[in-house]
């Protein structure tokens, strides 16, 4: 059987960052982190930005339910600008993400809302760093982690 070629792979890593997260950033060309404001998330992106930076592959950051704890998103937002890594988007929360996966449909087709703007912006942002990254890492794979 014939191996299918994409110019773009996205792996879903696993939340933390034990040997699953290893494994699934081994070979990645930029590794997008999405965090949530709480503090145990916050602990985590530390630790997985130091494992990206080992392995020197460009590393963004996304917040997820960055309005649940602004003290916090505020946190991760100095945190991002003290040590060089871009915020690539920040997400709010909204119940119409459960509505719509109890309907099978990506958020961005279920509704037109604030939200899917951000997600919008979010995907423009992130696509700029991957061909970006992409040019200096051409065969990697890009991965999305989730620390929640």
């Amino acid at each position: 059987m014939e191996k299918n070629k994409f110019d773009l792979t996205i792996i879903d890593g696993p939340p933390g960052i034990g040997c699953p997260v290893i494994a699934s950033v081994t070979g990645a060309g930029y590794v997008m982190i999405v965090t949530e404001p709480s503090i145990s998330a916050f602990h985590d992106m530390e630790r997985l930005l130091q494992l990206t930076r080992h392995f020197n592959i460009p590393t963004g950051i996304c917040i997820n339910k960055f309005d649940i704890n602004t003290d916090m998103t505020a946190r991760i937002e100095k945190f991002a600008g003290d040590t060089g890594i871009e915020i690539l988007g920040k997400i709010a929360y909204d119940p119409g993400f459960t509505r719509a996966q109890v309907q099978g449909m990506p958020m961005i087709e279920y509704a037109d809302t604030a939200v899917t703007g951000q997600i919008k912006q979010l995907w423009e942002k992130l696509q700029n760093n991957l061909m970006s990254a992409g040019k200096k890492a051409a065969g990697r794979k890009e991965t999305v982690i989730k620390l929640n």
